[in-house]
């Protein structure tokens, strides 16, 4: 996830705010990553929101380490009408909200997590 800033004299490309060249002027707001799959996934530090169509067949998208990601959130969406589950899995023995394994199985549901740089939390 980056800020981004663009020139107030240009509509030029802006950089990240934070980089080594970042452009100065007027906020215009705020980029998420975003990726569709259709498989089993690990998620990315540059995902935000992993969209997952499950119509063809069930599968995981597996979380980073909860404790290299502290504050890192994820929004995780079925995004699909099928009976098929998305099931949300932790890195090794990390737990989700207590359990290892988080199942999305109905139509369009979704669920936000965040690291709290030991484990993982619904939100």
């Amino acid at each position: 996830m980056g800020l981004k800033s663009t020139s107030s004299t240009s509509d030029s490309a802006p950089g990240p705010i934070g980089s080594s060249t970042p452009n100065t002027g007027r906020f215009t707001g705020v980029q998420f990553g975003i990726v569709s799959k259709t498989a089993a996934y690990t998620a990315t530090s540059g995902d935000f929101t992993i969209l997952c169509d499950a119509t063809t067949a069930a599968f995981s998208v597996t979380l980073p380490a909860a404790a290299a990601n502290q504050g890192r959130v994820y929004n995780i969406k079925k995004a699909d009408g099928s009976a098929n589950a998305v099931t949300i899995q932790c890195n090794g023995a990390e737990t989700l909200d207590g359990s290892n394994t988080k199942a999305i199985s109905a139509p369009f549901q979704s669920a936000q997590i965040q690291s709290n740089g030991v484990a993982w939390f619904m939100i």
